[in-house]
């Protein structure tokens, strides 16, 4: 009887092996199957789809899923990138020749005008002027920036000459509203 149940645990033992040697094998092929479909992914090749009702098949639907989400948000960022750079440029582009025009006849009105009080709102308006024209020309650098056309370059500049005409602006602006 000592030898039946000795039998019995030995037939026991080797079937609890066979067990775990197939959920070893199994996991381990689960790996080998989604790591391929991982390095597929990485390629850019498309899932293949499993007919199977397993849980490979299920993530892999998922993974798929994920994936088209991700193509249609980048494509989206794409367009609103190009119609953003359209925009600067067609901002850019329009605007351009009328800053140019109100330079020449800036230029004029001063060759043309001697009495000092025209001169200063002449200068004001040249100022503000040339304070548009830096803005568009910003917008447009930004644009290269964006394309990777330039690329940029620090540099040492007087601060207190950009202060004093950033508060310029905006004295001008205050007394004129007071």
């Amino acid at each position: 009887m000592d030898w039946l149940i000795i039998l019995c645990l030995l037939l026991l033992i080797c079937v609890m092996y066979y067990k775990v040697y197939k959920i070893k094998k199994d996991v381990y092929d689960f790996a080998d199957k989604l790591e391929k479909n991982l390095d597929d992914i990485l390629l850019g090749k498309e899932i293949s789809e499993l007919e199977e009702d397993t849980v490979l098949a299920k993530l892999n639907d998922k993974i798929n899923t994920v994936i088209k989400i991700w193509k249609d948000k980048e494509q989206k960022s794409f367009q609103q990138k190009q119609q953003l750079k359209e925009l600067i440029s067609d901002i850019s582009h329009q605007t351009r020749t009328p800053i140019a025009n109100q330079k020449i006849y800036l230029e004029i009105l001063r060759e043309e005008l001697k009495q000092e009080n025209l001169a200063e709102v002449i200068d004001k308006l040249e100022h503000q002027t040339d304070k548009l024209d830096f803005l568009f020309k910003s917008m447009v650098k930004m644009s290269r920036l964006e394309n990777g056309i330039i690329q940029i370059e620090k540099r040492n500049l007087n601060i207190i000459d950009t202060l004093s005409r950033a508060i310029s602006g905006v004295v001008a602006f205050a007394l004129k509203n007071k």
